[in-house]
């Protein structure tokens, strides 16, 4: 077997971006039956990671925006949207 180097360096740099887009990223909602969870990082600003039980605790931590560091607004509100959370975002969710 042979050693290829540039297509070597080739995978390992494929590999890091790739990861590193994985780990970083520009944040996302993910929600299954057991838990919804979040973390937006636009910028420098970083929302950190929030996990809920349920459907209405991640609605409410999505509007919070003092719990989200005042960052990822337009992020927050998409994924409020697409969360149908039954209200609008600027509106508390009861």
């Amino acid at each position: 077997m042979s050693f290829n180097r540039p297509f070597f360096i080739a995978t390992i740099s494929l590999v890091t971006t790739g990861s590193t887009m994985f780990f970083v990223g520009c944040g996302g909602a993910k929600y299954s039956n057991e838990s919804f969870s979040y973390q937006y990082v636009v910028g420098t600003c970083d929302t950190k990671r929030h996990v809920f039980a349920n459907k209405v605790s991640y609605c409410k931590g999505l509007q919070d925006n003092s719990a989200n560091n005042g960052c990822a607004f337009d992020e927050r509100r998409a994924a409020f949207e697409n969360a149908s959370c039954g209200a609008s975002f600027e509106q508390p969710v009861n």
